[in-house]
């Protein structure tokens, strides 16, 4: 039997934010034992594809998320733009899902919420930059249930809003691409494995139950 992903990243991608996320995972290692779901916000033309892309930057297996995959560690999962997809944690490995569909610009938090609520302390969130506030109600989700939350530092596209949440209450760490990867290296090898699924992760990166933005 697989093991579960030791942690599960949700990653919102739009045009602004795609050289960042070749630096991420160009930096990231291929082993942290994590399993990461791009949300894209990408219009691509139809010869390209943005799993195809990212599979030039990175040795783990990048995909096309479909209904009904499992979530195995150690891939990149390309959740398609305007694809309404969820997280279902009620089985092991987790499963994508078609969810209700969300409110326009919405389908990142649509994704995080499902994430938090499936594995809790086990999420993570990691924005790129802004698109039009997607990701914060949900990154904010993430932080109440004990997970991470990374924004790309300095990146154009983070729209106002995004940066007015991240000024006002420190949540979340801003780095540049690189820096994250490295974060999310450390936190892997903190990571306990234990028969009871127990997590260790690094008090100044995740967040206590009930802390908002």
């Amino acid at each position: 039997m697989r093991p579960d992903p030791k942690y599960v990243v949700g990653i919102q991608s739009c045009a602004a934010g795609l050289m960042g996320l070749t630096y991420l995972f160009s930096a990231l290692p291929c082993d942290t034992g994590m399993a990461f779901a791009v949300v894209s916000h990408i219009k691509m033309p139809e010869k390209f594809h943005l799993s195809e892309i990212l599979a030039r930057f990175t040795v783990m297996p990048v995909v096309d998320a479909v209904p009904n995959m499992e979530l195995r560690e150690n891939h990149v999962y390309v959740i398609p733009k305007d694809a309404h997809l969820y997280v279902d944690g009620s089985c092991s490995p987790l499963i994508f899902l078609h969810g209700k569909t969300p409110r326009k610009r919405t389908q990142l938090n649509h994704f995080l919420f499902s994430l938090a609520k499936a594995v809790g302390s086990r999420s993570m969130a990691i924005i790129t930059s802004g698109v039009h506030g997607d990701g914060i109600e949900g990154g904010k989700f993430i932080c109440e249930q004990g997970g991470c939350l990374f924004f790309q530092a300095s990146s154009v596209g983070i729209d106002g809003k995004l940066r007015t949440v991240h000024h006002s209450n420190d949540s979340g760490h801003a780095m540049q691409p690189e820096d994250i990867a490295q974060q999310i290296k450390d936190i892997a090898s903190r990571h306990v494995d234990t028969n009871k699924n127990v997590f260790s992760s690094p008090e100044s990166l995740c967040f206590p139950r009930g802390q908002t933005f």
